[in-house]
């Protein structure tokens, strides 16, 4: 329960970050990863969301999974971008 709200809460805080930063950003390619971030967050959220629907069958579970690693991945990379600007 906790964990549905708490990622509710935390990805529409990244998607509206995420979504005012690549509307203003200047650079090409920070824009583009903050809006990478914004569709990343939203099939995460699919994909938790799809994996209790379907009453966490292994498959789901671990493409929950690898979604949050490819989020903090390009989280890392946008963080990265920013410190370069």
């Amino acid at each position: 329960f906790i964990h549905r709200w708490l990622g509710k809460a935390v990805g529409l805080g990244i998607i509206l970050w995420s979504l005012a930063y690549a509307l203003r950003s200047p650079d090409k390619v920070t824009r583009k990863l903050a809006l990478l971030l914004s569709v990343l967050v939203l099939m995460q959220i699919k994909a938790g969301v799809l994996t209790l629907l379907y009453q966490v069958p292994l498959g789901l579970a671990l493409i929950h999974q690898f979604m949050a690693l490819m989020l903090f991945t390009v989280m890392l990379g946008l963080l990265y971008r920013l410190r370069l600007t």
